[in-house]
C-alpha cells in the first residue's frame, strides 16, 4: 500500500475515533442535561401544586371556625389544578391507593400512566422523577411528590412532561453530528491526501530522477533540492552527493582505463613493430636491434603493470610491514643506485648519521625511488638532486630537491593523481608511465603520513614524505 494512501488512511480513522468520543459524549452531556433541565422544571410545577392544593385546604379550614381539620378526599375533585399548569405539562391527583382523583384538563379525559411502586414510596415520604409511557406508547417524564393536607397523606401528586421534544431535538443533533463527521472526515481525507501527495513530491521527484539515472547513465544528473530543512532535502543532498561521488569514480575509472589502454597500446605497437622489423631484418645485427628495442619495450610494459598492480592492491587494501631501522642507510644506498642510472645529475644525500624510523622500508624505498627517479628525469645535464632525511616534531621528513625545469602552480596539484603528466609526450620519451608520483602519494599514507610538492619553474622542486613516529622496534603489520 501506498504511503499516501496509509498516512490518509491512518490519520482519516483517528480523526473519525477522536470525533466518535466527542459525538458520543457531547451527545450524552446534552440529553442528560435536556433531561436534568425537564426534571427541575417538574419539580418546580409540582411544589407549586402542592403549595396551592395546601393553601385551597387551608382556606377551606378557615371558613369552617379555623380549626385544622382533614379534608375528605372527595374535595379534590375537580380541584382547579389547571391554574398552576404550564403549557405542555400534565398534572394529576391520585389517592394513596391509586385512585385518579382530578387532573389537568390538557390529559382529554385520559390519564397519567401510574408507577405502583412510585405511588407507594412517595406514600413512604419519597419524591422524585422517572421515565413512564403513555397510554399510546410516548415516553414522558414524571414528578411524584406526597400531597399533605391536614397533617395526613391525602394523595400523590403526579406533574409530567412529554419527553417528546427532547427526543426530536436529540435525533436532530444526532444526524447533525453524524452528517458534520461525514463532512469532516471527508474534507479532512482530502485535505490529509493533497498535503500527504505535496509532502511526497520532492521524494517522487527523487524516484523519477533515479529512474532516469538509471535508463540514460547519465550520472551528471542531480535530484531537485527541496525548498526546506526537511528530511526530504536531507535525502536529495545526500543523494546528491552521493551521485557527485559516483560520478567522480566513475570518471576516474574511465580516465584510468583509457589512459592504461594508451599507455599499454605504445609499447605493444613498439613490440610489435620490432618484431616485424626482427622477422624482416637483413643481418643478425639488425635483428638484435629490434629485439633490444622489444625487450626495453616489454619490460618498460612489465613496469607499467606493476604499478598498476600496486594501485589496485591500493583499493582492495594490502598490508605493509613496518619495522624501525636507520633511515640514512637507506638513503644512501637508493642515491647509490641512481647514480648507476643517471650519471649526467649530481646525486647527494644529506643526513645525520643515524636517522631511526618506523616504515616498511622497501616501500618507502620505492616512493623515494619514484621521486629521485622524477627528478633526474626533469633536471638538466649539470644539474643536482639533493636527498634529505631529518626529524621532525612529529616524525620523519624526507626531502627531494632538484634543480630541474620547475612545476607550474596550476599542475602542482595534479601531479599525484594517477597517468597525469605536466608534458605528456616529453614525460613518455623519458620512460615515465605516470604513475610513479600516485604511488609516492599511496606509500605515504598508507604510513599514515603525507607527500607534498613544491617548484617554481626554472627554479626546481621539492617533494617531502612526512611518516609520523611509530612506538616500539619490533616488525608490526599495517594495513594499506
Amino acid at each position: 500500500m501506498p504511503i499516501r494512501l496509509r498516512v490518509t488512511l491512518l490519520s482519516t480513522w483517528l480523526l473519525a475515533v477522536a470525533l466518535a468520543v466527542f459525538g458520543v459524549t457531547f451527545y450524552v452531556v446534552l440529553v442528560t442535561s435536556l433531561r436534568d433541565e425537564i426534571d427541575r422544571r417538574l419539580e418546580t410545577r409540582s411544589d407549586a401544586v402542592h403549595a396551592y392544593l395546601q393553601a385551597r385546604a387551608a382556606a377551606a379550614q378557615n371558613a369552617v371556625g379555623g380549626a385544622m381539620m382533614i379534608i375528605p378526599l372527595s374535595d379534590l375533585e375537580g380541584a382547579p389544578i389547571d391554574e398552576v399548569r404550564e403549557p405542555g405539562v400534565f398534572v394529576q391527583l391520585v389517592d394513596p391507593r391509586g385512585a385518579i382523583l382530578t387532573g389537568s384538563r390538557n390529559l382529554w379525559g385520559t390519564s397519567l400512566p401510574i408507577d405502583p411502586a412510585w405511588t407507594a414510596r412517595v406514600a413512604a415520604g419519597a419524591r422524585g422523577p422517572t421515565t413512564v409511557t403513555s397510554r399510546n406508547a410516548l415516553p414522558m417524564r414524571a414528578f411524584y411528590e406526597r400531597l399533605e393536607l391536614g397533617g395526613s397523606t391525602a394523595g400523590v401528586i403526579q406533574v409530567a412532561e412529554s419527553l417528546g421534544p427532547l427526543i426530536l431535538t436529540a435525533i436532530r443533533v444526532e444526524r447533525i453530528l453524524l452528517a458534520g463527521g461525514f463532512i469532516t472526515l471527508s474534507v479532512a481525507a482530502l485535505v490529509s491526501w493533497v498535503a500527504v501527495g505535496r509532502a511526497l513530491e520532492p521524494i517522487a521527484q527523487v524516484t523519477r530522477t533515479a529512474r532516469q539515472i538509471r535508463a540514460t547513465g547519465d550520472l551528471a544528473r542531480r535530484v531537485p533540492g527541496a525548498n526546506s530543512d526537511d528530511e526530504v532535502a536531507l535525502l536529495a543532498d545526500t543523494l546528491n552527493e552521493m551521485l557527485a561521488s559516483i560520478e567522480a569514480t566513475v570518471a576516474r575509472q574511465r580516465e584510468f582505463l583509457a589512459d592504461s589502454s594508451h599507455e599499454l597500446r605504445t609499447p605493444l605497437t613498439v613490440v610489435r613493430g620490432n618484431l616485424d622489423l626482427a622477422l624482416r631484418a637483413p643481418d643478425d645485427e639488425s635483428r638484435a636491434d629490434c629485439l633490444r628495442d622489444a625487450q626495453a619495450e616489454a619490460a618498460r610494459m612489465g613496469r607499467i603493470v606493476d604499478d598498476l598492480l600496486l594501485l589496485a592492491r591500493n583499493d582492495t587494501g594490502m598490508t605493509f610491514t613496518r619495522a624501525t631501522f636507520n633511515l640514512t642507510d637507506l638513503l644512501h644506498d637508493i642515491a647509490r643506485r641512481a647514480r648507476i642510472v643517471s650519471r649526467r645529475v649530481t646525486i647527494e644525500v644529506e643526513a645525520p648519521p643515524t636517522v631511526q624510523i618506523n616504515a616498511d622500508a622497501e616501500r618507502l624505498r620505492q616512493a623515494v625511488g619514484n621521486l629521485v627517479d622524477n627528478a633526474t628525469r626533469h633536471t638538466p645535464a649539470g644539474g643536482s638532486v639533493t636527498i634529505v632525511g631529518r626529524t621532525t616534531g612529529d616524525g620523519t621528513a624526507i626531502d627531494v630537491r632538484d634543480t630541474g625545469i620547475g612545476i607550474a602552480s596550476d599542475h602542482l596539484t595534479r601531479v599525484f593523481d594517477r597517468f597525469y603528466r605536466v608534458d605528456r609526450d616529453r614525460s613518455r620519451a623519458g620512460g615515465g608511465s605516470g604513475l610513479g608520483l600516485a604511488i609516492v602519494k599511496y606509500i605515504a599514507e598508507a604510513h599514515g603520513g603525507h607527500v607534498t610538492a613544491a617548484s617554481s619553474p626554472g627554479r626546481g622542486s621539492v617533494f617531502t614524505i612526512t611518516v609520523p613516529t611509530k612506538g616500539g622496534a619490533s616488525d608490526e603489520s599495517m594495513p594499506a
